[in-house]
């Protein structure tokens, strides 16, 4: 590769990793707008981590966990990808349907997380559906979500 080759596919890098950032930051500021709530809520758990997150940010994940559901539920209502595709590992018969390994699935991630059998009441903006393990919501979206496997 030339060295402007390298100069323009880093530039194209930067940039794409731009909008994959700024989409989802900008719908969950749009979310919190709309309820306040949950900014609200989000706002006391920040204060409340705030010393141990100073000390060892590290621990962000760990002090945070209403920040990441919400950045989840966002990324549910405004996926930044259009599909997520994963191969069929060995044969398997899911719901009478016989699909052979080596079989390319591809879900829908805008259509999967507006599904009512997939998600409770899915057009309202709910962090808290991600906490509740009982829920169920990490279980059926867990396969669309990078380096899993179904």
């Amino acid at each position: 590769m030339t060295l402007d080759a390298i100069k323009a596919s880093s530039i194209d890098l930067t940039a794409g990793s731009v909008d994959t950032t700024a989409y989802p930051l900008l719908m969950t500021l749009f979310e919190l707008a709309r309820n306040p709530e949950v900014q609200q809520a989000l706002r006391q758990e920040s204060l409340q981590a705030e010393a141990t997150i100073s000390e060892n940010p590290q621990r962000a994940v760990a002090e945070l966990p209403l920040l990441r559901a919400a950045l989840k539920e966002t990324l549910r209502l405004y996926p930044v990808g259009i599909s997520v595709d994963r191969q069929v590992n060995s044969d398997l018969v899911l719901q009478n349907y016989h699909i052979p390994a080596g079989t390319l699935i591809t879900v829908q991630l805008y259509y999967m997380g507006r599904n009512p059998s997939v998600f409770a009441r899915p057009e309202l903006y709910q962090p808290q559906r991600w906490l509740d393990r009982g829920s169920g919501a990490w279980r059926r979206w867990r396969c669309c979500c990078c380096c899993t496997t179904c």
